[in-house]
């Protein structure tokens, strides 16, 4: 089982931008994406096994999100009708915090490609005030096939 932690703030992977030269489209992410600086906080922080790993896999992705200033009093409690889950549009959506951690994945060597990943648990809080902001990542081989 494969065990760790990625400190940063996490960003949902965004709809692609298109570009046409002639009659063909072709993708791409913008320099300035949001998505940049937490693509290179996942693989600064990855260390790949020597080898891909081969077969079925499990994924549970933990993620933890900053809480926004305006959810505290100046004391640091939490204020009164704050949302004690993310569930604003700019919090992200499960899918598509889950997809960059996959991607950089799969670009570090974990494994020769994401489709090997069988079954996934992916879930989103606020993290506490004495907790960084970031996800946390577990791999195990999935032995239920």
């Amino acid at each position: 089982m494969l065990n760790f932690q990625i400190k940063g703030t996490p960003r949902p992977q965004p709809r692609p931008r298109f570009t046409c030269r002639g009659k063909i489209a072709r993708p791409y992410t913008p320099k300035d994406a949001p998505i940049l600086p937490w693509r290179k906080a996942l693989a600064d922080q990855m260390n790949p096994p020597a080898t891909p790993l081969m077969g079925a896999y499990m994924v549970s992705l933990e993620f933890l999100l900053p809480r926004p200033v305006s959810h505290l009093t100046t004391k640091g409690a939490l204020r009164k009708g704050a949302p004690l889950q993310p569930t604003r549009q700019s919090d992200g959506d499960l899918d598509n915090l889950a997809k960059p951690v996959l991607d950089v994945m799969t670009d570090q060597g974990y494994w020769l490609d994401d489709s090997q990943v069988t079954e996934l648990n992916v879930t989103k809080a606020f993290a506490d005030p004495n907790q960084e902001p970031g996800v946390h990542v577990c791999v195990w081989v999935n032995t239920d096939l």
